[in-house]
């Protein structure tokens, strides 16, 4: 067996197997980092003299076992502080990496206790085989996270569902072709033979997978895994060629065979330390990787799920030909088809798991779908308020102008006539009443121009309660004793960036047709909340009316529900307009206990804002 695939059987020596190192080299000194990159170069070469001696001896043994346990340890470290040193993605990609090392060094210390401590040769150890032939997992869960990219949690929630089952039906593979031959056959020839050929099967799998990721990389973290590739290979070239040697009876700790694996350590341990790829290292998304939605791009994060829904069908098929192949007494097989019940069952639980996390995730989906089609339909609604609003403005504002023009001529004679020496009765009564029209239309122009916002307002820092308190006064509603107003304000509330007169008039227009829907009731009740969100006011107009009959229609402008004469429905359309032109939202719906509410919501004033903050 080999020493990459596990410790040997007893009175065989071997060596360890891949792994690599990086780590951030700002974070060390340059002193520091050049003696441990001259170690690491310094090293192989010296392993090359004493190796061609050509004998084995105990101090030949020490120095092979230490300077690749120094290697290893040196590259686990340097990956472990690049973790530390990373954010987001990168940092558990590299933590992964350094896992992935830290199962080797293991492996490796058990090496040294046996040959360099107890000075015996290394029995075999399954625990050894077992790190070995694993630790390939985080480093593919490394490779799956694609830390050149930016991926969402739930993403990678369930990329970890799918490295998990494949984790355990790398163990499966495993305990299947190797440990079953120990555990129930009590064969440690054919134990270790095959976990010589599962050894090899598993690195060579990662290296085709670490090699399709490196040529689908870009930029820095291209270099990167071509110089892991490169590691690896030479790691896995080392493992066979050290494996036939043991077969051979030609090897022994620090003999020549160990020159391409010690070179593939040190080959680790230099990327690690020279090598600097963090998460700041980003290149344009066009340069980089190909764009989000691509076939390609698509490929990529779908094959973590794909090996991992090939583990979970391949399993029951090996049990199939478990249990219609093979002699029914022999004990292999036996614990093989509980093995394969057991590893089924796992799986099963975590395909069910991501089952459940998959409905979730696409349930949110479905709720922000939902969200955004609100938001866009509301949205759709006020484009074309606004631009019938905006269309009508400026006919009104037409109007209104020409209308003005009339009405100043009208009063300019009406002026004339009263400087006129005085006439009789009749004809000064009706230039009385042509005045009195002529100012009244005078009003309705205004109200016009404030519809059509060419009204110039006067902004300045509002508080809006005593506007409130001044609306309900003018309304005259707390004088019915029928309808009982509440003011309530929840908290500091800020003041407002306004035009006092205009915002009243929005007040006054909302509260006089909350008093009308109430005017059948035996008892109203109109209940307004003011309350502070952040960097905005939200006042709330809650009646007991008899509510809306349309409310997506109640700010379209000539919409009324009132008879002839008592309204022309520019008031709510004008209120509308008036809370656009102040950066704010205005909206209404029936409530299901009866009656309506109105929802303003204003800007707050900056320098309120600011005091409110400090």
């Amino acid at each position: 067996m080999t020493r990459d695939v596990g410790l040997p059987q007893i009175g065989e020596g071997v060596p360890k197997t891949e792994g690599q190192l990086q780590v951030k080299s700002s974070r060390w000194s340059s002193s520091s980092k050049k003696i441990l990159l001259v170690l690491a170069l310094l090293l192989p070469v010296l392993l090359v003299g004493a190796s061609l001696r050509g004998r084995p001896s105990y101090a030949l043994t020490a120095f092979g076992d230490l300077t690749q346990l120094f290697m290893l340890a040196t590259a686990t470290l340097f990956f472990a502080w690049k973790g530390f040193s990373a954010r987001g993605t990168p940092r558990a990609f590299w933590f992964l990496i350094a896992l992935g090392f830290g199962m080797w060094s293991v492996n490796m210390v058990l090496w040294v206790y046996y040959e360099v401590w107890l000075n015996q040769p290394v029995p075999s150890v399954p625990i050894g085989n077992f790190l070995l032939f694993i630790k390939p997992v985080p480093m593919l869960a490394a490779l799956a996270l694609q830390p050149n990219k930016e991926s969402p949690q739930r993403a990678r929630l369930l990329s970890f569902f799918d490295l998990t089952s494949l984790l355990v039906y790398w163990t499966y593979v495993y305990v299947f072709w190797a440990m079953a031959y120990l555990l129930a056959g009590n064969d440690l020839a054919r134990y270790n033979r095959n976990s010589d050929v599962v050894g090899a099967v598993g690195n060579q799998v990662f290296l085709f997978i670490l090699a399709f990721v490196a040529i689908r990389s870009r930029g820095p973290w291209r270099g990167f895994y071509l110089h892991f590739l490169c590691a690896s290979a030479m790691y896995c070239f080392a493992s066979i060629l050290i494996n036939r040697a043991i077969s051979s009876g030609h090897y022994y700790t620090g003999s020549f065979y160990d020159l391409p694996l010690t070179t593939a350590m040190a080959w680790f341990c230099v990327t690690a330390m020279t090598y600097s790829v963090d998460s700041q290292t980003r290149l344009p998304q066009s340069l980089e990787e190909p764009k989000s939605g691509s076939p390609s791009d698509r490929r990529t994060i779908l094959w973590s799920a794909r090996l991992s829904m090939v583990a979970t069908l391949s399993t029951p098929v090996i049990g199939l030909w478990l249990v219609t192949s093979g002699e029914t007494q022999d004990a292999v097989r036996h614990f093989r088809i509980v093995l394969t019940l057991f590893t089924m069952s796992l799986l099963t639980i975590l395909l069910l798991l991501k089952q459940d996390l998959l409905n979730f995730k696409l349930a949110g989906y479905l709720r922000d779908a939902s969200l955004a089609y609100s938001n866009l339909k509301r949205f759709e609604n006020q484009l074309v308020q606004n631009e019938k609003l905006v269309s009508l403005g400026k006919f009104v504002a037409r109007v209104a102008h020409e209308i003005n023009r009339a009405m100043t001529a009208v009063g300019k004679d009406v002026e004339d006539l009263n400087a006129q020496p005085a006439a009789d009765e009749n004809r000064q009564r009706m230039t009385t009443k042509i005045g009195d029209s002529a100012r009244r239309t005078n009003g309705l122009v205004e109200n016009m121009l404030s519809f059509a916002q060419e009204m110039p307002s006067h902004r300045a820092s509002v508080d809006v309660r005593p506007l409130l308190e001044s609306a309900v006064n003018l309304t005259r509603a707390g004088r019915r004793h029928s309808i009982r107003v509440e003011i309530q304000e929840e908290g500091a509330v800020p003041m407002v960036e306004g035009d006092a007169n205009q915002l009243i008039q929005v007040f006054l227009h909302i509260i006089a047709n909350a008093i009308d829907a109430m005017e059948g009731n035996e008892v109203g009740l109109l209940a307004i909340a003011i309350s502070a969100r952040k960097d905005h006011i939200e006042i709330g107009f809650v009646d007991t009316g008899s509510g809306l009959k349309d409310p997506r229609r109640v700010f379209e402008p000539f919409y009324t529900t009132k008879l002839v004469g008592k309204g022309v429905g520019l008031g709510l359309s004008t209120c509308y307009g008036i809370i656009r032109q102040h950066g704010g939202e205005i909206d209404c719906q029936n409530r299901p206990e009866g009656g309506a509410v109105f929802r303003l919501v204003l800007p707050a004033a900056v320098a309120a804002t600011v005091e409110a903050v400090s």
